[in-house]
């Protein structure tokens, strides 16, 4: 997770992205985004499959990235991040050799246009899949 938040965070106009999303990453944020945190996104690894095989473990850990941006954003501005999120996620290749792939699973853009809700929310799913030693997770 440490290795995908880096590459989260650069998420910025100077490497060539549409946004500044980048400045404002967040893993498993608990509390209520504030308007000094949009737009900004919560990465949270929700459930792991394990499949054992041989001496290893095949892990698909399944994330989520919870965007949030304000309500009056527009849907072509809600969809610049959403792109750009695609991009840094296409650029993480196997994260320095810690992961095999990172999968698209599923896109959703909740709560715009909908009278008065100060936030839009963008989510963003993703299976990632690697392996480790049988019973040891940090191999």
């Amino acid at each position: 997770m440490a290795a995908l938040i880096a590459k989260m965070k650069l998420i910025k106009k100077a490497y060539l992205h549409s946004t500044d999303l980048g400045e404002n990453i967040f893993e498993w944020k608990t509390d209520n985004f504030q308007e000094s945190d949009l737009p900004g996104m919560s990465l949270r690894d929700l459930t792991e499959d394990i499949e054992v095989r041989g001496t290893n473990h095949k892990h698909v850990l399944s994330i989520e990235l919870e965007i949030k941006v304000q309500a009056s954003t527009s849907l072509a501005i809600a969809r610049q991040v959403m792109a750009d999120v695609m991009v840094a996620v296409g650029q993480c290749g196997n994260l320095g050799g810690l992961i095999f792939t990172i999968t698209p699973v599923n896109n959703e853009l909740l709560d715009f246009e909908k009278g008065n809700k100060r936030f839009g929310t963008i989510l963003l799913s993703f299976n990632i899949e690697y392996a480790t030693k049988a019973f040891q997770p940090y191999s």
